[in-house]
Parts: C-alpha cells; structure tokens; sequence
C-alpha cells in the first residue's frame, strides 16, 4: 500500500486469507485459547483489512484483477515448508486443500459476486453513495438518509436482479 501497489497489496491480502485457512487445515496448530496463532492473523487481517478492503472497492477494475489472480492462486506446501507455528501435525498438500476447499468455493464466489456488482456503474455509485453515508466524518459531506435509502434501495434491487450476493443481501 505505501508503494502506492493496490492490486497486489489486494491480491496478498486476499490470498493471505486462503493460505490461513490451507495453513490452519494443513498443520493444525498445538496452541489453543490464547496461544493459538491464528489470533495473531486474526487481527493483523482486520489492521490490514480495514485499509486495503475500502481502498480496492473504491477501484473496481483493480479489485477484480486482484480476486482473478487469487482465483489461479493455490498454496504449496513442499517438504521444506513450516508454517511458523507450532503444529501437532503435517498433512499431505492434498489433505490441506481438501480441507479447505469449501471455505475456499465461498470465499471466491463471494469475492466474484462482490467484483461483478461493483463493475456494474449503477451499483457503484449506489455503493459510494451508502459508503459515503456510512463513513463521512462530519455532516456536511454525508449524503442525507432519504438519498442513503435511495442508494440502498438500487443495491438490493441489482443483487436481486443479477442473483448475487453483494453488501445487503447475504
């Protein structure tokens, strides 16, 4: 991001989500509570998150460009692999993506669909226009409610007719 690199700073933060999960199913760590590793990629998502997710989706060419190099993405785990965690054992790759193929199915198809609505213009600019009204600090640059609504409105209308699932229908 300092470098001024969205798309690759999307595509890393994007495929960091999936290698987790791989990771988590591939080499299930020993710590548990407190000690479990995976808090730590809990919050540095939701640190890095909350920069680069409003950053790519305010640019809707170059988040689906990031979400189809995730797509032909995979993580390998050769031999001389670690995890950086402790783990209680070492699953096969094979093993690994099984594991986490579900999660990985939804997780791009709920990219996918969020990349096809905000590339379509209508949807977009409904979508700045709630974005602005969520997130505009001071009065004078929030649109009103009654525009909000409107917004809102146009979102659900087009995840309806497009059957996909976007920011209000889940």
């Amino acid at each position: 991001m300092k470098e001024k690199r969205l798309e690759d700073s999307a595509f890393l933060f994007y495929a960091g989500q999936l290698r987790a999960r791989f990771d988590k199913e591939c080499f299930p760590p020993k710590g548990t509570g407190g000690d479990n590793p995976f808090l730590v990629f809990v919050a540095l998502s939701q640190q890095f998150g909350s920069v680069i997710i409003p950053a790519v989706m305010a640019e809707p060419k170059i988040f689906a460009k990031a979400i189809e190099r995730v797509k032909n993405w995979n993580p390998k785990a050769p031999k001389e692999y670690e995890p950086g965690y402790e783990f209680t054992e070492r699953k096969s790759e094979k093993d690994g993506h099984e594991a986490a193929k579900l999660y990985r199915t939804e997780f791009l198809s709920r990219m996918g669909d969020l990349s096809s609505l905000l590339n379509d213009a209508e949807y977009f600019a409904a979508f700045r226009v709630v974005q602005a009204y969520r997130l505009a600090s001071d009065d004078k640059q929030r649109p009103t409610k009654e525009e909000n609504e409107k917004a809102t409105e146009t979102m659900k209308r087009i995840e309806n007719d497009k059957g996909l699932k976007g920011f209000l229908i889940k």
